[in-house]
C-alpha cells in the first residue's frame, strides 16, 4: 500500500505544471465606461517571472473581440502600439526580460465611441519556449447617457412651494 501511495504521489507531483510565468489584473475584472469619442480607458496587469532563470517574453493578443469597427484596442508596454500590432515587443525589437522574481506592467488601451461590450484576451509567453505562458482577459462594457425629453409624459405635473 505504501508503495502505491508513493507512485501515486510521484506521478501527481510530476504532472502537475509548475507556471514559470504568472499574469493577473490590476483593479476590476470588467471595465465599465461611458461611451465616448474623446476618451481612452486603460485596463492594467502585471507579469512576473516566478523562476529562477531569467527569461526573455512577449505579449500577444490572441482575442480581439470588439463590437463594431469604431472601437479598437492597443496593447501598451511603455508606450501604446498602433491598434493591428498583435506582438509586443514586435517581432525583430528586442523581447521584454524579466530576471527571477521581477514583475513588470501592461496596460491595454480601449478607444469606446459606441455602447457595447468588449473582450480582449492577452498572452504572455517565455520567447524560447512559448509553452510557457499565462493568459489573461479583458472586458469592457461601454453605455451611453443621455437626455430624453420628457415634457409631452409631464403635460399635468406641476411643482409648486410647500412651505410657507
Amino acid at each position: 500500500m505504501k508503495i502505491i501511495f508513493t507512485i501515486l504521489f510521484t506521478i501527481f507531483v510530476f504532472s502537475t505544471s509548475y507556471s514559470q510565468l504568472t499574469f493577473h489584473k490590476i483593479g476590476q475584472d470588467t471595465l465599465q465606461v461611458q461611451a465616448s469619442t474623446v476618451n481612452q480607458y486603460n485596463s492594467y496587469a502585471y507579469f512576473k517571472n516566478n523562476g529562477s532563470t531569467t527569461i526573455n517574453v512577449r505579449m500577444e493578443r490572441i482575442i480581439d473581440q470588439l463590437p463594431n469597427a469604431q472601437w479598437s484596442s492597443s496593447i501598451c508596454y511603455g508606450f501604446c502600439y498602433a491598434s493591428f500590432v498583435n506582438v509586443v515587443p514586435p517581432q525583430g525589437d528586442p523581447a521584454i526580460t524579466l530576471a527571477p522574481g521581477q514583475q513588470d506592467t501592461m496596460d491595454v488601451t480601449m478607444v469606446c465611441p459606441t455602447s457595447g461590450f468588449a473582450h480582449i484576451r492577452m498572452r504572455v509567453y517565455n520567447e524560447a519556449n512559448p509553452s510557457q505562458n499565462a493568459e489573461l482577459s479583458f472586458y469592457v462594457a461601454a453605455t451611453q447617457t443621455s437626455i430624453t425629453n420628457i415634457s409631452s409624459l409631464a403635460d399635468n405635473y406641476s411643482l409648486s412651494q410647500n412651505y410657507p
